[in-house]
């Protein structure tokens, strides 16, 4: 292959792949106004969320953003979305076990870090905690 070749290999094989990352972190929002994000807590209260951070695109207007906890025997705490400063920008938290959900204003861009407070179901009462971070675009 020539030495040309090679490097217009890579800078679309590097497009390429930045287009597949950009679109799975958009997919989590769709065009109707919500916004999903998975939960999943393992062994040692190891919680990961998935996408982290959610990236809420335009246009402006409100998105209603539901977190699932798919796997672990696990349900958020009461105060299972909690925000780390204090904003107006969401609104009517919801919560019902495995389910988590908030309304997004989308006012104004910027990074929103929240915490994600779970407890366990089972005997042995364990709670945890992670801060992802909400990206209004």
């Amino acid at each position: 292959m020539a030495k040309g070749s090679k490097s217009c290999f890579i800078v679309f094989s590097a497009a390429l792949v930045g287009s597949f990352s950009v679109s799975t972190a958009i997919a989590q929002c769709n065009p109707g106004g919500s916004c999903k994000v998975d939960v999943t807590v393992g062994a040692n209260c190891a919680i990961s969320v998935q996408p982290d951070p959610l990236d809420v695109p335009g246009p402006r207007r409100a998105k209603k953003i539901t977190w699932t906890i798919v796997e672990g025997n696990f349900e958020f705490a009461p105060n299972g979305i909690e925000f780390k400063s204090p904003t107006n920008e969401f609104e009517d938290p919801d919560r019902q076990g495995k389910r988590f959900t908030w309304k997004n204003k989308h006012t104004q861009a910027g990074d929103f870090a929240y915490n994600v407070n779970v407890v366990s179901t089972v005997p042995n009462p364990t709670s945890c905690k992670l801060d992802p971070i909400i990206r209004n675009r």
